[in-house]
Formats: structure tokens, C-alpha cells, sequence
């Protein structure tokens, strides 16, 4: 009982919204006499979709931690080699220990652990974006702010990394060029995004046969 209610309530305000000026895949569907629950199960795709997408920022960075630490595990993505007290060597049959035998070295120099630093990183990525959260002012704004922070960062800790192929960009690395692909890709979509309407924390679609969110009906 409580299920069809659900479908009832979800149904009815489903059929409400006008999509049609948002997809044009939408609006081929309207036009063409596609059946109503195939429409409907359509918007509510591309609503998920867009909400999706505009709260991956914490997710994104908690992600990433979970995914360097794998690299912890598996011993790829290591650090340059370093006097710091902290750095360390990997035993023998290691990746590390591999790397640097074919590099010449006799003994498994210690390196940076560049993996802990990059789980640090996105820890304090997703406590940054979890507190900006409280103050954003569009939806969308944690998306952009990862992408460019994660860029920035990224540019920061290919420095002391090692086995990273290099350009002729300054002898940056592939990964320093494509963060800063990145970050600045990031820069251009928080610029944009204050000009979308979706991104509005009020935003709601309009009424198919009522008046808008944001508009009284005409007399």
C-alpha cells in the first residue's frame, strides 16, 4: 500500500513538470507519441542525473582517498627518493624496488611515501568541501571547487614523485599538464555556472499546467 502511494505521489508530479524546454530529447519524446511512464521514467533519469552531478564533490574526494590508498597497497604511484625522516624503502619484488634497480641504484633508496600523501590530500579535500558545504550558494559549486583544488594539488605532489614520463612543457610531467588542464577547466566552469539556472539552490522546473516556480500565470 504504502508503495503504490509513492508511485502515485511520484506519478503525479512527474506528469506537473515541463521538461520540454530543458531536453531535446525530451521534446522529440512529447512530440512523437512516446507512452507517458517511458516519459516519466525519462525525467526522472535526467533529474537524478543533474542532482548526481551537481553533489559529487565530497563523494568525488572520498573516492580518491580510497583509491590511493589501493595504490598504498599495490606499491605504484611512489615517491622520488629523499633524505626525510619519514621516507622509507619497499621490500624486495616491490614496484618501488623494481624502478630503482633498473635505474642503477644498488640498494633501495628511501623515498617519499607519496601515496600517504596524496590519502592526506584527498582527506583534506573532502574536509574542505564538507565544510564549505554549509555555505554554498549554488548547487555545483563542490563539483567545480574539487576539480580545481584537486588540480592544484595534483600540479604540487608530481614534484616529488618519480617514474612519471615528462614533457617538453619545462620538463613538467604529463599529470603537472593535465592538472593544470584541469584546474583551469575547473576555473572556467565555476565561471560559468552562476548562469545556469539549474544551479540556483530555489530552482525548481515549471508547471506543465500551472504556474512556474518562479513566475505568476498570466491574467
Amino acid at each position: 500500500m504504502k508503495n503504490d502511494t509513492l508511485k502515485t505521489i511520484v506519478d503525479r508530479r512527474l506528469s506537473a513538470m515541463d521538461w520540454t524546454g530543458q531536453d531535446a530529447v525530451l521534446r522529440a519524446l512529447h512530440t512523437s507519441g512516446a507512452p507517458r511512464p517511458q516519459q516519466r521514467r525519462l525525467r526522472l533519469a535526467l533529474v537524478m542525473a543533474l542532482i548526481t552531478l551537481l553533489l559529487l564533490g565530497t563523494a568525488l574526494a572520498l573516492g580518491l582517498a580510497f583509491g590511493r590508498m589501493g595504490c598504498l597497497l599495490n606499491g605504484c604511484c611512489f615517491g622520488a627518493p629523499s633524505d626525510l625522516p619519514w621516507c622509507h624503502t619497499w621490500p624486495a619484488h616491490s614496484i618501488p624496488y623494481g624502478h630503482y634497480l633498473a635505474q642503477g641504484f644498488k640498494v633501495m633508496p628511501p623515498i617519499h611515501p607519496a601515496q600517504v600523501y596524496a590519502i592526506v590530500n584527498a582527506l583534506l579535500l573532502l574536509a574542505v568541501l564538507h565544510l564549505a558545504g554549509r555555505w554554498k550558494r549554488r548547487h555545483g559549486v563542490l563539483l567545480g571547487a574539487f576539480f580545481g583544488l584537486y588540480g592544484l594539488s595534483r600540479f604540487l605532489l608530481e614534484m616529488i614523485r618519480a617514474g612519471e614520463p615528462t614533457t617538453s612543457l619545462g620538463g613538467l610531467t604529463v599529470w603537472q599538464v593535465t592538472s593544470l588542464a584541469i584546474a583551469a577547466a575547473a576555473g572556467v566552469y565555476l565561471l560559468i555556472l552562476p548562469k545556469l539556472p539549474m544551479s540556483d539552490l530555489l530552482w525548481n522546473p515549471p508547471l506543465r499546467n500551472g504556474p512556474s516556480a518562479t513566475k505568476k500565470p498570466r491574467p
